[in-house]
């Protein structure tokens, strides 16, 4: 799935503070630096400054150790960051995309 989100670490505007911020065109959602990564703010369009491409989302179900499902992105990019992510997505996920 190509996706058109686009992300910023660090971001601010005006009293805004976010340690991390996605946009995807229509509005900049802003996230808080904590265990678990909470919305802190809703601004209308999009107002990252040095915007980074996302290239792959995961998704894993509450209690879960692992991440099992692709959100954004596709087997290539599995494949691709395989060495920084094996830890944290399951083995089942490797074999489903991958054949291994």
């Amino acid at each position: 799935m190509k996706s058109d989100v686009q992300v910023e670490e660090g971001f601010r505007k005006n009293r805004v503070v976010c340690s991390l911020a996605t946009a995807d065109g229509n509005c900049t959602l802003g996230f808080s630096e904590s265990k678990k990564a909470r919305p802190k703010s809703l601004i209308k369009g999009n107002e990252l400054k040095n915007p980074g491409t996302v290239d792959l989302i995961l998704r894993k179900t509450t209690g879960s150790l692992f991440f099992d499902e692709i959100i954004v992105g596709d087997t290539a990019m599995l494949k691709q960051f395989r060495e920084k992510i094996e830890d944290i997505v399951s083995a089942k996920l490797f074999e489903d995309v991958t054949g291994e």
